[in-house]
């Protein structure tokens, strides 16, 4: 029989988890009533005229905006077609991940990687994190994304699992943005922040 093990002492197996999961696989169908098709005419359109806009005189501001309106319309003009039922895939997601006890049940390291397939192109990003659990109830994780980050894709993970009561956990990332000196984010464009509680029913946790 072969050995799976690769020479790998048995302690050091029993502190590293392996993991493996395939979310949003399938297919979504829309019927030919929930579907529109609009085109345009391949021809071009030229913009010309000089809008100076006088917010000073509400007369001439409300015709330069008009101007605008007409030469946008121009611009954009689709018509309406002929539409049929379609079926589009979902964006499957593909989650590779390793764990390893550095301290059994207080510390840990793990390295995630997540691929997003899609008919363009697949995207893969990857994480590692350092788990931290001082006592049973408490634990902490810190992350960093190093493919796509730029350097600014930090979490932070705090989760509160109390034996009695409610659970909850609270998480983000991009946690640490480039400000500038009033302390405005200059590069991040948004933050993700997720929060979540759950109600125990068994007399154990």
């Amino acid at each position: 029989m072969a050995d799976l093990t690769c020479g790998v002492p048995a302690d050091i197996l029993e502190r590293l988890s392996f993991s493996l999961a395939f979310t949003d696989i399938g297919l979504i169908s829309w019927s030919k009533a929930n579907t529109s098709n609009l085109y345009s005419s391949l021809s071009d359109v030229v913009v010309t005229g000089d809008f100076e806009i006088d917010f000073n005189d509400s007369s001439l501001l409300e015709d330069d905006l008009d101007k605008i309106k007409d030469t946008l319309e121009e611009i954009i003009e689709f018509k309406e077609g002929n539409a049929s039922g379609r079926t589009t895939g979902l964006r499957t997601k593909m989650n590779i991940g390793l764990e390893y006890e550095i301290i059994k049940k207080r510390l840990s390291a793990g390295f995630l990687s997540t691929t997003y397939f899609n008919a363009a192109h697949n995207v893969t990003e990857t994480t590692i994190a350092v788990t931290g659990r001082p006592i049973k109830w408490f634990e902490a994780a810190l992350s960093y994304s190093f493919i796509h980050s730029k350097f600014d894709t930090f979490g932070l993970a705090l989760n509160f699992s109390p034996t009695r009561g409610v659970h909850f956990f609270l998480a983000s990332d991009y946690i640490i943005p480039h400000v500038n000196s009033e302390f405005i984010p200059v590069t991040s464009k948004g933050v993700n922040l997720q929060l979540g509680l759950s109600i125990p029913l068994g007399a154990r946790r």
